[in-house]
């Protein structure tokens, strides 16, 4: 649909704290009606978190096809990840969550990679509260054990509902 059509709509702000950053978002559009949202913080700062970034953006671009699974997909990355990185002699890990939106169902699925939890705005009950996933499910972040598994949740999204992704 046109931006102006579409049920859905994004608003975000960004600011790094250095001129290169390792906080990204990746907004992929799946269908007609669903998205999926990918937010990641790389640990650091500069020339080496965001060459990470690329690398985790490219990451997500070659495994889109998993985003109705977020679970599978962040294990899927994080299994990539960690052989891309296996002789590195430097700690690089990433943080992440993805949250797939399907608007004809009226559901969302969500995984994390340690990240912070998305929050849900409900307007039609006037409350916010984050996402609520089990914390055996919130895996490790990604880069630090290649046999990390992660787990997923859902719930049901309401006419006028808003997501807040962040990160620090």
């Amino acid at each position: 649909a046109a931006p102006g059509q579409s049920l859905v709509r994004f608003y975000h702000y960004y600011q790094s704290a250095e001129l290169l950053g390792g906080d990204f978002f990746h907004i992929i559009p799946l269908s007609d009606f669903s998205v999926g949202i990918f937010i990641c913080d790389v640990l650091g700062h500069g020339v080496r978190s965001a060459l990470i970034t690329a690398m985790m953006r490219a990451l997500v671009a070659t495994y889109r096809n998993l985003a109705k699974h977020p679970g599978r997909l962040l294990k899927r990355i994080n299994q990539k990840f960690c052989q891309m990185l296996n002789h590195h002699p430097d700690s690089i890990f990433a943080t992440a969550d993805f949250l797939y939106i399907d608007l004809q169902s009226r559901r969302f699925r969500f995984a994390s990679a340690g990240h912070h939890v998305p929050l849900l705005v409900n307007r039609q009950k006037n409350n916010c509260h984050p996402l609520q996933i089990d914390e055996d499910q919130v895996g490790l972040p990604l880069g630090i054990l290649e046999k990390s598994e992660y787990g997923s949740a859902e719930g049901i999204i309401d006419i006028g509902d808003m997501f807040l992704v962040y990160t620090d």
